[in-house]
């Protein structure tokens, strides 16, 4: 096992213990950083089993994005599996569905929201229409998160709108985890 120090948290990538090859264990936010490394290991692994142990709570929606895309071509031909080690929260969430299989512990904590923007860094001033255009580009893309939340797990689009109105988070039991297919299997 290798780590591989980015900010204050770590990403570990490396060879893994018993039936698992290899491992990737993310602690920590998600960022452009840790999606240019594991998308890099999964383009040069040899490996044909990965797993992807996850205690994160969310980051960067456009680094999440890319690390899906990247796990999504490598499950074709081989597997990549993951792990809710602690916490796997916001874009940590999606990432989480991503594996074939899809292990929680009963300690796990889980948690889906719409898309959000985070204003505090923006200088910005909108007008009225500019703030209505970003308001339903917000819907969009929380819409375009459901339908792919809904596709991997047991959950219509409806019901996950209705959890996360009035821009609620929605925090999962372990048990709603598994009768909802967010999880496959408790271990």
């Amino acid at each position: 096992m290798f780590v591989i120090s980015i900010g204050k948290y770590n990403l570990r990538i490396g060879r893994g213990v018993g039936c698992w090859k290899d491992e990737i264990w993310l602690n920590g936010a998600v960022t452009q950083k840790v999606a240019d490394q594991i998308c890099s290991y999964l383009d040069t692994t040899q490996y044909d089993k990965v797993m992807f142990a996850i205690n994160s709570g969310g980051g960067d929606a456009s680094a999440m994005d890319r690390i899906i895309d990247r796990i999504d071509e490598f499950n074709k031909e081989h597997t990549l599996n993951t792990v809710a080690v602690g916490m796997a929260a916001s874009a940590a969430f999606e990432l989480f569905l991503t594996g074939k299989e899809r292990l929680i512990t009963p300690c796990s904590q889980l948690m889906f929201h719409d898309s959000v923007i985070d204003f505090s860094a923006c200088k910005c001033t909108w007008t009225m229409r500019e703030l209505r255009e970003k308001v339903r580009w917000l819907e969009a893309i929380s819409q375009a998160s459901r339908i792919w939340v809904a596709h991997r797990t047991g959950l219509s689009v409806s019901a996950l709108k209705k959890m996360t109105k009035h821009h609620k988070e929605k925090w999962f039991t372990t048990e709603e985890c598994l009768k909802y297919k967010i999880a496959t299997k408790m271990v």
